[in-house]
């Protein structure tokens, strides 16, 4: 592919559906009863869909398309030629417009219902244009209102899909329509529970798996997603916050659904009933606190090996640093195992907090400081906004939790739910980066009875009932956040040892209790 032609592609997140996919979709609707007298394609590309849409309905009167490139609006035009001579009764609207900027109020006003709007929109994030400085972007702004520290670390990065389908959602807002837009599962999750969690009702909304590698060679889980607002006896059903899941594009039974509840989207309604009990109340005071691990964001230079008389960096730079601002590292992969391996890096860690003054290493660890100066260029190049206005090499999410002398880990990017043990190596306590997530505990007895804790059948069972496994990061934060260690003690019958741990005296693990939390449920 041509430079050209790659950056447009990245810029535009332009795959273009295949016409036997445009068809299969169109068939899937047209099955449901759905009946539409206008039909809209916001992004239409060269008009398969549209194409497939005007066989596909006979009901249809006006088809519409819009599509920001003009050789493609030129392309579509000609598909659509020799239909339009067989349905003169159906207005044929496809126009050049960008639909971040189109007046789409005035336009939609012009478009009887039923209504549906079908699709396949940019699969691209606004980080990926931001790194081309590309132009096709909405207005930035927080579109999930994440609190602060999310918006800066990158949690705030958004699919351009996203925002455009909870923009066409609204389209249909009180209006005797259908939505049905291609797009990956994980941003037809995002949209679901932005509108239940802004109480938009959905009468009923389905989403159907299909294969992306075969028909866009992108390997993500990608989905078509079905809203439906019309008035169907074939769709409806009594709760409107809830999705049901089918495996493919001709599936007639779901094979589950997925549905809002108590503020949150969870991945197994039944499970989720079961052990709501176990939620940690949000006013509640939790004895322990999940943290992220180090984030630096500059591997080549802040990750090393021990090697002979000294230190290797990633760029294969050996060189002597003093011991002082380096401690042994573990990373998502060495404890996504059974065990844990034997650390094999180590972190420069240049602050024992966030925002701590860094200019000291100058006089404490001279060899450190022309370390960090000779790597300037990369430690001030990095972009995230979270070290703007810090000392200079700062890093992020560092605090006493950090060196704690023993930890709680989980690996947030692998598709596990196993809780290690991590203790200290060469007599200094193991830090994180932060693709894990961790708990700190002052002894091993302590470590080792909350990790019996939450690989408890029961905690396993109530992660479960919120993971979604095809995300890139499955475990989170806010996830093991949802859950309450107390009340997990107190279903297992445990919650006098758990409080002595927390108050620091309990200093020998009881065994007899630590088989209890093996036993299925």
């Amino acid at each position: 592919m041509a430079l050209g032609k790659k950056r447009s592609k990245i810029e535009y997140g332009d795959f273009q559906t295949p016409a036997s996919l445009a068809y299969q979709v169109c068939n899937l609707i047209a099955q449901t009863g759905c009946a539409p007298q206008s039909i809209l394609e916001p992004t239409c590309g060269v008009g398969h869909f549209l194409d497939a849409a005007l066989q596909s309905f006979p009901s249809v009167r006006y088809l519409a398309g819009v599509e920001i490139n003009p050789e493609y609006v030129s392309t579509a035009k000609l598909t659509l030629e020799h239909l339009a001579v067989a349905r003169p009764d159906v207005t044929i609207d496809i126009s050049v417009s960008n639909f971040f900027d189109k007046e789409w109020e005035s336009y939609l006003a012009n478009l009887p219902d039923p209504i549906l709007i079908i699709g396949n929109p940019p699969w691209v994030t606004n980080a990926e244009v931001g790194t081309l400085n590309g132009g096709n972007l909405p207005q930035k702004h927080n579109s999930q209102n994440l609190p602060g520290l999310d918006a800066l670390t990158g949690a705030s990065n958004f699919d351009i899909s996203e925002w455009m389908l909870l923009r066409i959602l609204e389209w249909i807002e009180g209006r005797n329509g259908v939505v049905a837009m291609l797009c990956k599962t994980s941003v037809a999750r995002k949209v679901l529970l932005a509108n239940w969690k802004n109480r938009r009702p959905i009468a009923n909304s389905r989403l159907y798996k299909f294969d992306s590698q075969s028909t866009f060679g992108v390997s993500v889980d990608a989905c078509l997603l079905v809203c439906d607002n019309t008035v169907n006896p074939i769709c409806q059903k009594e709760n409107e916050t809830e999705c049901y899941i089918y495996e493919t594009l001709t599936d007639s039974e779901p094979s589950g659904h997925i549905g809002y509840r108590k503020g949150v989207l969870v991945s197994d309604i039944e499970r989720f009933e079961k052990w709501r009990h176990l939620l940690a109340s949000p006013k509640s005071k939790q004895e322990y606190v999940w943290r992220s691990g180090i984030k630096h964001d500059a591997t080549n230079v802040m990750e090393l090996q021990k090697v002979e008389n000294g230190y290797q960096n990633r760029l294969s730079e050996k060189v002597l640093l003093e011991d002082d601002y380096l401690y042994p590292m573990l990373k998502s992969s060495d404890i996504a195992g059974q065990s844990t391996r034997e650390p094999r890096f180590w972190m420069l860690v240049p602050q024992r907090r966030t925002g701590e003054e860094t200019a000291s290493i100058q006089l404490t660890a001279p060899n450190t400081w022309r370390y960090l100066t000779n790597h300037a260029r990369i430690l001030d190049g990095r972009k995230s906004a979270i070290y703007r206005n810090r000392p200079r090499y700062s890093i992020f999410g560092v605090g006493g939790y950090s060196f704690a002398p023993w930890k709680v880990a989980i690996s947030g990017m692998y598709k596990g739910l196993r809780f290690q043990v991590i203790g200290k190596f060469d007599e200094k306590p193991i830090v994180l980066d932060d693709t894990c997530y961790f708990l700190s505990c002052a002894t091993q007895a302590e470590a080792e009875f909350i990790a019996g804790l939450l690989n408890s059948e029961i905690a396993q069972q109530f992660f479960r009932a919120f993971i979604f496994w095809d995300e890139k990061r499955p475990i989170t934060v806010r996830l093991l956040r949802k859950l309450s260690i107390s009340k997990v003690a107190d279903e297992l019958g445990v919650s006098a040892a758990l409080a002595a741990f927390s108050s620091k005296g309990y200093q020998n693990t009881n065994h007899t209790q630590l088989q209890l939390f093996e036993k299925p449920v």
